[in-house]
């Protein structure tokens, strides 16, 4: 979460204690191994804060993270590993994003901060990112990261823990199907669903909120799991409607959390709390952003 604003309200200070991305806006070309000799062929590329580098080392941010300045990158990148010759500009792949623009008034440690507005680079400024940084869907305060039962956070950076492998699920909440249902509806202006593209579902899949619940609470209970097209298309039309049906259901349903950790049901009602206030407004303007920045 980011409190610290830069040059305005709406402009956080980004730092490496959050799942925030950065999408690059224009293709990542890079030559491909083909049987006639390397292509270039044109690839998404993303990077993410968690991988924040070279930034403040006595100033920090939200709880003591790594602010980003002038000269500090996403260290590294990925969506164009099939380019394992090298960008046509760069002759690398899956390596760092770095920022061009960046606050002139106001500078950390004597250098430029870098707000979630500024434009970057991509893969060794192979391409570029014209939309910025893109944060979490609100600003909900969130804990670190650690699978425990009841855990709200980002996908992208919950499955990076390991520790409760088949123990535990993370559970998109609205469910992941109905936000990419969502997203095909704002493509086409609300009149007809169109396509997205593989970098909106990456970058929904990874930064769209999940809670943390037992595996089987999640395969008896959740009303998600395995969920048709169909009802997903319906969800869709009301996302905030859909995260409480989910929530009610998994806190309610005879195989749901309490069954099998009363006090995993307790973090869970709170966790559902803080999604449940955020607005299909909300949603759009997010899934809006995340089509902007992937330009589809």
């Amino acid at each position: 979460m980011a409190t610290v604003k830069v040059n305005g309200e709406l402009n956080g200070l980004v730092h490496k204690g959050a799942t925030w991305m950065s999408i690059a806006t224009l293709p990542d070309m890079c030559k491909t191994p083909t049987p006639g000799g390397p292509v270039p062929l044109p690839y998404p590329n993303m990077s993410q804060s968690s991988t924040l580098s070279d930034g403040t080392t006595t100033v920090k941010a939200d709880g003591g993270n790594m602010a980003a300045i002038k000269g500090s990158k996403f260290s590294m990148s990925t969506g164009d590993e099939p380019g394992t010759v090298g960008g046509v500009k760069s002759n690398t792949f899956k390596q760092a994003s770095t920022w061009f623009l960046y606050s002139f008034d106001v500078k950390l440690e004597g250098k430029n901060a870098c707000r979630f507005s500024d434009k970057k680079f991509q893969n060794n400024e192979n391409t570029a990112d014209a939309a910025g940084v893109i944060p979490i869907v609100v600003q909900i305060m969130l804990k670190d990261v650690e699978m425990k039962c009841g855990e709200l956070g980002q996908y992208g950076e919950q499955k990076k823990n390991k520790s409760q492998k088949g123990k535990r699920a993370r559970d998109h909440i609205p469910s992941k199907a109905a936000l990419k249902e969502r997203a095909k509806l704002l493509a086409g202006k609300g009149k007809k669903k169109v396509r997205i593209g593989k970098c909106v579902k990456k970058a929904i899949d990874d930064l769209a909120l999940t809670i943390v619940i037992p595996t089987r609470a999640h395969q008896r209970a959740s009303r998600t799991y395995g969920q048709s097209r169909a009802s997903a298309s319906t969800d869709a039309n009301d996302l905030q409607g859909a995260a409480k049906k989910d929530t009610d259901r998994m806190m309610s349903h005879k195989d749901g959390i309490k069954k099998y950790d009363q006090n995993c049901q307790d973090a869970y009602a709170k966790a559902a709390e803080a999604i449940n206030k955020i607005t299909n407004k909300e949603y759009d303007e997010w899934i809006q952003k995340i089509r902007k920045a992937c330009k589809s």
